[in-house]
């Protein structure tokens, strides 16, 4: 439930950034990306993973929209590859936005106390 409920909360603050200009919407678009796998990882509530997202992406956010675009481009050549470079593309950007996570975020190990 935390997940679906992170989602929506991503998917609202969005829309309503797209509704009010195009530029405030793919900011947060981009700044929230890391909600989902902050209520994963770290089991946060949907609400504080939304904000700690948001803080935290904020501070590298052109360094963040930099491999998003990458990451762009790599799925419209797969995608122009007639989809079968889709294959290798999106393996990849995932763990492209792992890595991103794991740099911005570190990793909790879940064997400490």
């Amino acid at each position: 439930m935390p997940i679906i409920l992170g989602q929506l909360i991503v998917a609202l603050a969005t829309t309503l950034g797209f509704i009010l200009l195009v530029l405030p919407g793919l900011y947060l678009s981009i700044a929230a990306s890391m909600t989902l796998p902050l209520i994963a990882e770290r089991g946060l509530s949907p609400v504080d993973a939304f904000t700690t997202s948001i803080k935290a992406v904020s501070s590298h956010f052109f360094d963040v929209l930099v491999v998003y675009l990458l990451v762009g481009v790599l799925f419209i050549a797969g995608a122009l590859a007639l989809g079968i470079g889709l294959i290798w593309a999106a393996p990849a950007a995932s763990i492209v936005l792992g890595s991103i996570y794991l740099t911005i975020f570190g990793w909790k190990d879940p064997d400490a106390s």
